[in-house]
C-alpha cells in the first residue's frame, strides 16, 4: 500500500501536506475519478473493511466501492499524510426510519482550524470538504445544509437532486462493531437496497451520472436525461467507458437487473398500477425516480395531449411533488399518503421536510405483502369516510382478512342485484 499509487489513481498533482488546500484537492480528485458502486454485492462477493483489500480493489484494480470502502480508503490516505481523522457512524434516512438506520454509513471528520466533514460515500454528495458549521454551504451550483437536531445529532441535507436526501451523525468515534455488523447485513439481507439494485455513480462538479439497474441518468439542476439499456453488452461497455468499471463477471448480473426492472416498472418505462413499486416495495422511495413512478410516461403524453396532465404514484414528500410540477406536469395526485396523513398539505406549509409514513409490511411473500398493504390503505380510507382519524398500526393480517370478507360480501350483493335485473 503506497500513498503514491493512490495519488496516481485519483490524478492528484501538487504538494502533499496536512493542510486545507491539500484536503480540498484530494477530496475533489477522488470524487471525480472513483465511482460509487456495489457490483461486488450484486456478485455476492463478501466485503469487509480491511484497508489492504480496499486499496487493492480501488487503486490496483481501479474499481470503485460503497461508503465503507470509499471513506475507509480515504481515511487511511489522510491519516498517512498526517491529518487528524475520526471515523464516525452515520445513518442515511434516519429522518424517515429512526435509529434502525444507525451504522449504514461511514463518515469522516477531519480536524484542522475547524472540523470538516469529509465524505465520498454517498455517490452524489459534497465535492469538497464541508465545515461542520450549521447553515447552508454552496459548492458551485450545488447547495448543501447542515443542521443541529435533537440528541446531539447533526443532519446533513444533500443538494436538491442528490441521493440520499439526508443522513445523521454524532461528532463521536464510530462504534466499529456496529459498522461491521451493518456492513454485513447490507450485503446479505433481501430487504437491502444494495442487494435489490445494482448502482454505479460518478460525480461531476455540478452534475452526476448515475446507473440504477438498466437505467442511466445524467442529473443537473436543469433536469434529468435518461437512457435505458437493452443488453448486457451495452451495460458492460457503458460501465467501462463512463464509470471506469471493468470485471469479467459483469454480464452475469444482467438477468437479475432485468427481473428487478420488470418488477419495479412492468412493461412500461413509467411503471403500472400492478407493479410492486406501486404497492410500496421500492428500495427507499427517496427520489423522484422511485417516488413519481409515472412522471416519464406523463411527460410523453403531455407532448401529444392538449388536456392538463396529472401524475400519481407513491409521492410522500413536498420536494418530489414540486419536482413533478417543475417537469411540466399540471397536477400532482396524492392518494395513499393522505390516507395515513390527511393533514399532510397543511403540515408541509410549516414543515416542508415532513414525510408521510406509509405501512411497511415485511412478509417474505412480496405479492401477499403488497395485497396486505393495499388492504391497510383501504381500511384507512374507510375510517376517514366515517369521520375517524387514521390508525397507523393496523394489523396487516387482520386488514387483509377484513378486506377479503368485505369483497366477498359486496360480490354477493352485486350478484343478487344482477340476477334480479
Amino acid at each position: 500500500m503506497y500513498l503514491e499509487d493512490y495519488l496516481i489513481r485519483i490524478a492528484y498533482e501538487g504538494d502533499v501536506r496536512p493542510d486545507l488546500d491539500c484536503l480540498k484537492r484530494i477530496h475533489r480528485c477522488h470524487a471525480l475519478t472513483v465511482p460509487y458502486e456495489n457490483l461486488d454485492v450484486q456478485l455476492e462477493r463478501p466485503l469487509d473493511q480491511d484497508p489492504k483489500r480496499i486499496f487493492h480493489k480501488i487503486v490496483t484494480r481501479r474499481r470503485g466501492g460503497w461508503c465503507y470502502e470509499q471513506n475507509g480508503l480515504l481515511g487511511w490516505v489522510l491519516s498517512k499524510i498526517g491529518f487528524d481523522v475520526t471515523r464516525v457512524a452515520g445513518a442515511v434516512d434516519r429522518r424517515e426510519y429512526g435509529d434502525e438506520k444507525l451504522g449504514n454509513h461511514l463518515v469522516l471528520l477531519v480536524q484542522l482550524d475547524k472540523t470538516y466533514i469529509v465524505d465520498l460515500g454517498i455517490g452524489d454528495g459534497c465535492r469538497a470538504p464541508l465545515p461542520l458549521v450549521e447553515g447552508s454551504h454552496q459548492q458551485g451550483e450545488l447547495s448543501f445544509q447542515l443542521e443541529r437536531i435533537k440528541e446531539r445529532y447533526w443532519r446533513f441535507h444533500n443538494h436538491s437532486f442528490g441521493v440520499p436526501a439526508s443522513f445523521d451523525f454524532r461528532q463521536e468515534v464510530a462504534d466499529e462493531p456496529l459498522l461491521a455488523s451493518v456492513c454485513h447485513k447490507l450485503q446479505v439481507s433481501p430487504d437491502s437496497s444494495f442487494v435489490q439494485n445494482f448502482v454505479a455513480q460518478i460525480m461531476q462538479d455540478n452534475s452526476v451520472t448515475s446507473l440504477t439497474g438498466k437505467v442511466m441518468s445524467v442529473k443537473t439542476l436543469a433536469g434529468t436525461t435518461k437512457t435505458v439499456f437493452s443488453s448486457s453488452a451495452e451495460l458492460e461497455s457503458t460501465l467501462a467507458e463512463v464509470f471506469g468499471i471493468e470485471d469479467q463477471e459483469i454480464q452475469s448480473i444482467w438477468p437479475k437487473i432485468e427481473a428487478r426492472h420488470a418488477a419495479l416498472f412492468g412493461d412500461q418505462w413509467g411503471g403500472s398500477y400492478e407493479s410492486p413499486a406501486m404497492q410500496g416495495n421500492t428500495a427507499d422511495g427517496s427520489t423522484l425516480d422511485r417516488a413519481a413512478y409515472f412522471l416519464e410516461f406523463a411527460k410523453e403524453i403531455a407532448k401529444q395531449a392538449s388536456m392538463p396532465i396529472m401524475t400519481t404514484g407513491g409521492i410522500v414528500r413536498l420536494a418530489v411533488a414540486q419536482n413533478v410540477l417543475n417537469e411540466g406536469v399540471d397536477m400532482v395526485g396524492i392518494g395513499r399518503a393522505l390516507a395515513f396523513s390527511p393533514n399532510l398539505p397543511e403540515v408541509w406549509k410549516t414543515s416542508p421536510d415532513s414525510i408521510a409514513k406509509l405501512p411497511n409490511v415485511k412478509w417474505k411473500n412480496k405479492t401477499m405483502a403488497a395485497i396486505a398493504t393495499m388492504a391497510i390503505t383501504k381500511r384507512q380510507l374507510q375510517r376517514m369516510g366515517k369521520g375517524k382519524a387514521p390508525k397507523p398500526n393496523l394489523s396487516p393480517l387482520i386488514s387483509l382478512i377484513a378486506d377479503q370478507m368485505r369483497l366477498k360480501k359486496l360480490t354477493k350483493i352485486y350478484r343478487q342485484r344482477y340476477a334480479k335485473a
